[in-house]
């Protein structure tokens, strides 16, 4: 399972949300997990001080990290936001499509498009 920042997040500040509650439960059953680097950046950013960061990047360092991008997952990534805007879609970030495409290698486009990756885009709406 590939899992959004807004998922973390909401699940680190004990938001009750659909997608928090199936992160959680995928925690206690110990699902495999994966981080992309950019996810992970995302969250860290968020948090005020050091301490904090420290804290949630040792919690997330449970979890599979997913290999960094190389030069043909951002072209794919460019790929999924022109494919989307050309189905009316706009993509609010060139990290989400990146993101979009992690998943996509980790385990299939068949769970991309039905949103069990509980990734916070539109996107998935786009066939």
């Amino acid at each position: 399972m590939l899992v959004d920042t807004s998922v973390w997040i909401d699940y680190f500040n004990g938001h009750a949300s659909q997608q928090a509650d199936r992160l959680a439960l995928a925690i206690a059953d110990a699902e495999p997990i994966f981080i992309p680097g950019l996810v992970l950046t995302e969250i860290l950013l968020g948090l005020k001080t050091d301490l904090e960061a420290s804290k949630i990047a040792d919690l997330l360092g449970a979890f599979d990290v997913v290999n960094e991008p190389n030069r043909s997952d951002y072209i794919e990534a460019a790929k999924i936001y022109r494919f989307c805007r050309s189905n009316g879609y706009t993509i609010r970030s060139t990290i989400d499509c990146l993101i979009v495409h992690s998943a996509y290698v980790i385990i299939g486009l068949y769970f991309v498009k039905t949103v069990i990756l509980l990734i916070s885009l539109n996107v998935f709406l786009c066939d």
